[in-house]
């Protein structure tokens, strides 16, 4: 063994308990009492966890008016300094251009930049044939998960198309990992706040309340169910999209939840702070109240819940 880590707490999945840690190479390959190695690490009176796994960032993420601001480098080796070993991204383009070749301008990007192990989950943003054709050929080139969005100009689908995308991931056991908000409303209700002049960041919130995440999730679940298909329900913020996961699992349906730490910990509040101070902390969905905040970490605790990631997408202020 080149390395043995001694003395610390070590977190597994199912247990913590004192022992050291032999290391070869770049694997672990002993745990136990008194190991020994040439080189020590003492860690004493510290845990010795596995390196997380971040599913869910965006670095150099291109949108039409801006590119979130960590790049490859600078992000990987945030998540690095965090304890974050491997984080999985997104290749996204635009309707109409092949996944394949998205797949490989993503990589391009990311190779040789970034310092820790990554993946890539592919946006599918039609249902087009020759999109759908190339959903299986994915899976063998390592991307298994596949993005859909239920909101955003430009992104979102219809229940046509999701049904479709479903149907096929469904066949060649793809995951589609899915951004539950209902466009429409989200789109009539911005309309109306901006003719009114409510331009301040609390009206982001306003315009995406949470009762039409739980409606767009539950919507999602039953297409799933539909056609036999597996999901998994991106950032949940509030208790009305947890409840619809809660529904499923119960029954025994394929569905997982993912839940970030903004939800856990800032509440709606924020938005209210003076000036354009709120805008700091809009997202999609945005934050939420108290008793969402609750209801997730109870989510979290009974297992209903399976995933925190970060939504890692940061810009300047």
């Amino acid at each position: 063994m080149d390395l043995v880590i001694r003395g610390g707490t070590v977190v597994t999945a199912t247990r913590a308990y004192r022992a050291d840690v032999g290391i070869d190479g770049e694997q672990i390959v002993a745990m136990g009492q008194r190991l020994d190695a040439g080189r020590t690490l003492d860690a004493t009176g510290k845990y010795v966890i596995p390196g997380a796994i971040d599913p869910h960032v965006h670095m150099e993420f291109p949108l039409p008016q801006a590119t979130s601001s960590d790049s490859w480098a600078t992000g990987s080796i945030a998540a690095a300094c965090g304890g974050t070993t491997t984080m999985l991204d997104f290749c996204q383009s635009e309707r109409g251009y092949s996944l394949r070749d998205t797949l490989a301008e993503r990589r391009g990007v990311a190779d040789g930049q970034v310092a820790i192990d990554y993946g890539l989950h592919v946006a599918v943003l039609d249902a087009e044939p020759d999109t759908l054709a190339e959903v299986p050929e994915m899976l063998g080139l390592g991307c298994p998960s596949f993005k859909l969005y239920m909101a955003y100009e430009g992104s979102w689908l219809d229940d046509g198309q999701l049904w479709a995308i479903l149907s096929v991931l469904a066949d060649c056991g793809g995951l589609p990992m899915v951004h539950c908000e209902n466009h429409h409303t989200i789109q009539r209700l911005t309309h109306k706040f901006r003719a009114a002049g409510h331009l301040e960041p609390r009206f982001h919130a306003l315009a995406r309340p949470s009762i039409m995440e739980g409606e767009a999730t539950g919507r999602l679940i039953n297409l799933a169910q539909s056609v036999n298909c597996p999901a998994y329900i991106a950032h949940v913020s509030c208790w009305e999209a947890l409840s619809q996961i809660q529904v499923a699992r119960s029954r025994g349906q394929p569905v997982y939840g993912e839940t970030c730490p903004h939800y856990l910990v800032l509440q709606e509040r924020e938005y209210l702070r003076p000036g354009f101070q709120g805008a700091k902390y809009v997202m999609s969905p945005p934050l939420r109240t108290a008793a969402d905040q609750s209801a997730l970490w109870n989510g979290l605790a009974r297992g209903d819940l399976q995933v925190v990631s970060t939504d890692h997408c940061p810009f300047f202020y």
